[in-house]
């Protein structure tokens, strides 16, 4: 205790010494003054850069939902511009097309793909069915729908379960078994260039 008190004395008669005129006070307190304001500038530096981090981190995923919504709303655009372009009572249901493909992991395409192959995009269908896809119609047996939203939902979810769910993904793999009759493969074709035509839009 006692060598720390005489270490204390010693450092302060050596200051006293050193500062033993005003202009030596001055510049010893500007050195003081300096050190501080560099050692408060380096701490908010230090906060500036990680409230920068933090914010980085909070807005990672802002890029990918506004990318996922871009590919939306163009996804949409194209489908509205097809059955435009065909007259297509589907127009207004564009959007839950998209939606629904997005839902069940579906391309976004083949439901009016199969609308086009099936039934021209709905304009020759069974009267109050509201099924442009052929879907559970075999022979007499047609399955009706109340209404195009009821049967987009239904069909979007029985291709999810019953075609991708075991590996069927692609139109010719799809034919098989939705429609195994077509020769030489004319429905894949037909549903392939479909895909080429929204592409286009």
């Amino acid at each position: 205790m006692k060598h720390q008190v005489n270490h204390k004395s010693r450092l302060l008669r050596r200051l006293h010494a050193l500062l033993h005129t005003p202009i030596d006070i001055a510049l010893f307190a500007l050195f003081i003054i300096t050190c501080l304001s560099v050692a408060v500038l380096a701490y908010t530096w230090r906060s500036i850069h990680h409230t920068l981090q933090a914010h980085q981190m909070t807005t990672a995923y802002t890029p990918s939902e506004s990318a996922l919504q871009i590919i939306r709303r163009e996804n949409v655009r194209k489908l509205e511009s097809f059955f435009a372009q065909h007259e297509s009572p589907l127009y207004p249901y564009a959007r839950l097309i998209v939606e629904q493909a997005e839902q069940y992991g579906i391309d976004y395409r083949l439901l009016p793909a199969i609308a086009m192959n099936e039934s021209t995009l709905c304009k020759n269908i069974h009267s109050n069915s509201y099924n442009c896809w052929g879907w559970g119609i075999y022979g007499n047996k047609v399955t009706r729908f109340e209404s195009y939203e009821q049967a987009i939902r239904t069909i979007s979810r029985g291709l999810r379960e019953q075609y991708y769910d075991k590996g069927m993904s692609s139109p010719s793999a799809i034919m098989k078994v939705y429609t195994p009759s077509s020769p030489n493969g004319v429905w894949a074709t037909k549903i392939e260039w479909v895909y080429r035509q929204i592409d286009k839009q």
